[in-house]
């Protein structure tokens, strides 16, 4: 019985044709492996080096299988993201800085109109030109 099955497999035209169909799928499941590492660390350190190596492995995954654009095109749609990610928490930094500055020259002011009300003189941070 193994062996009649064994002779079925080699002369099955669809085993065959599914057996010699796969071996693009395992190529390009090892270039999106290869090409998400590299898209990680490209993200992390920024070198020029591995986007140069990430473009080579997104080229040979696409030239290997076709449907590898999508993994390709996924990879943009993480990117943007994470871009787009890392403008916010910038953003939100920089709104934070504003506000720190804001509130160290409110405070400043209201030690300045404390100190002049202490020492019976007005502030002079807030006085018009005409009235210094």
């Amino acid at each position: 019985e193994a062996r009649f099955a064994t002779l079925l497999l080699a002369v099955s035209y669809h085993h065959v044709w599914f057996s010699q169909n796969a071996r693009g799928y395992t190529g390009m499941l090892f270039w999106a492996l290869v090409a998400t590492f590299l898209l990680v660390r490209g993200a992390r350190s920024r070198s020029w080096l591995l986007w140069t190596a990430y473009d080579v492995a997104a080229a040979l995954e696409i030239y290997t299988h076709l449907s590898a654009a999508f993994f390709v095109a996924a990879h943009g749609i993480v990117y943007l993201a994470l871009a787009w990610r890392g403008a916010e928490q910038a953003g939100a930094g920089l709104v934070a800085r504003r506000r720190l500055r804001v509130r160290r020259n409110a405070q400043q002011s209201l030690t300045e109109i404390a100190e002049g009300a202490i020492h019976g003189r007005e502030s002079t941070r807030h006085q018009t030109p005409s009235t210094k």
